[in-house]
């Protein structure tokens, strides 16, 4: 086996330990999730801010965690604020943002 082969398998192994045991706490973290004021549906743009803002995580990221600092920042100032989870694949609960782009965009068009 070359060295590449050995490490690459390693890796493998390291991401798949690092996801099992990372899944019981995404599952408990999602039923549960703090949002602190945003995703509320009932928000109504005010005057000075008309525009809901909607915050789009990257890859690996999700809808809670990622916007823990700057999403109740900005509700506090009186944005309608909003997050997502998408690019979910099958199998991996903990990290989102890694499916098709194309389907990603699909998800995004949809929650806009």
């Amino acid at each position: 086996m070359l060295p590449f082969q050995r490490a690459r398998r390693h890796l493998a192994a390291l991401f798949l330990a690092a996801a099992v045991a990372l899944v019981p706490a995404a599952a408990a973290h999602a039923s549960g999730a703090p949002s602190s004021g945003w995703n509320d549906y009932s928000c109504k743009p005010s005057a000075a801010h008309p525009r809901p803002v909607v915050l789009v995580h990257g890859t690996f990221g999700n809808s809670v965690d990622n916007w823990l600092g700057l999403a109740p920042y900005l509700t506090a100032r009186g944005y309608c604020v909003f997050s997502l989870d998408y690019g979910q694949l099958p199998g991996v609960p903990v990290f989102n943002g890694l499916g098709p782009i194309d389907k990603s965009a699909g998800q995004l068009s949809a929650y806009v």
